[in-house]
Formats: C-alpha cells, structure tokens, sequence
C-alpha cells in the first residue's frame, strides 16, 4: 500500500478488508483490482493519459489556444 500511496499521492488508496479487493478513486471513477500491482497497472494506464501534477503544486495541460478573437478590427 505504501509504494502505490507514494507513486500516485493525488490518488486515495485503500484496501477493503470485506472485499479483499484494492480501491483507488480517480476523479469520479472508482477502480478496484484483486492485487496492488494490478491496481498500479490500472491507475499508470489511466494517470498516464491525464496531465501530471509537477512538484510545485499546479496541474500542467497541453492545450492549443484559439486566436483572441475579442481584438478583431
């Protein structure tokens, strides 16, 4: 639990103790896997696709910007 807690920190994780089942939500999905490496395979598949959050704090997003069309003649 500790080495999936600290490659995703944005992410709760937890272990159900009925279920045996491990959980992690991300955003609104709710993700669950029989193994912690499953559940790690599961969350880089997903977080891979989503921007990263850097070290100081802000979420980076590649975006193309559309011309200002509020300056027009």
């Amino acid at each position: 639990m500790a080495v999936l807690q600290e490659a995703f920190p944005d992410v709760p994780i937890w272990y159900g103790r009925f279920t045996r089942h491990y959980w992690a939500l991300v955003g609104d999905q709710l993700l669950e896997a029989h193994h912690p490496a499953q559940l790690a395979r599961i969350l880089d598949d997903l977080t891979s696709s989503r921007p990263r959050r850097p070290k100081h704090g802000r979420t980076v997003r590649a975006q193309s910007r559309a011309p200002d069309r509020t300056a027009l003649p």
